[in-house]
């Protein structure tokens, strides 16, 4: 099947777009089975594969297998981005699970990845899903310390 998939031009930058496309149309089913084929061939996922996934997953709140897909990409080598912690900040907001959402935004701090308005943003919805407003407004005054301007969602 990869033979064939080679000799038409199917790679992963096509992976990724139509995983991409899934988010769009919330088949986060159909996303999963698109980056399980990935991984069936001998396409290797990229950062790119796994941030749609993630983001997929988050539309489709599905935090606990957003966070699954995190693990694998480290399991894969692959250093997880901001757009990847934005994605998986998201999924656990959308799933009311602020405790995974500031837990991740310490990871990526620790790992010197820059959260950014889009990265408090969500933490802050997490927060406030989760009835958490001291720490929404730690999250603003860490915004602030971190030079990191805040927006009307914030």
């Amino acid at each position: 099947r990869s033979a064939q998939l080679s000799r038409v031009g199917i790679d992963v930058v096509v992976y990724n777009a139509t995983i991409s496309a899934c988010e769009k149309s919330s088949s986060w089913r159909v996303a999963l089975e698109l980056f399980d084929d990935v991984g069936k061939l001998t396409l290797s996922p990229s950062v790119v594969t796994f941030n749609s996934s993630i983001s997929c997953l988050a539309k489709g709140k599905q935090w606990s297998r957003a966070l699954q897909s995190l693990n694998s990409m480290r399991f894969a080598g692959l250093q997880p981005d901001t757009i990847t912690y934005n994605a998986s900040i998201n999924a656990c907001a959308k799933g009311h699970a602020w405790v995974g959402a500031l837990t991740l935004l310490n990871e990526m701090q620790g790992l010197k990845v820059n959260p950014n308005v889009i990265t408090y943003s969500a933490c802050a919805s997490a927060c406030g899903s989760g009835q958490q407003w001291a720490f929404a407004l730690n999250l603003l005054h860490s915004m602030k310390s971190n030079i990191v301007r805040p927006n009307s969602t914030t």
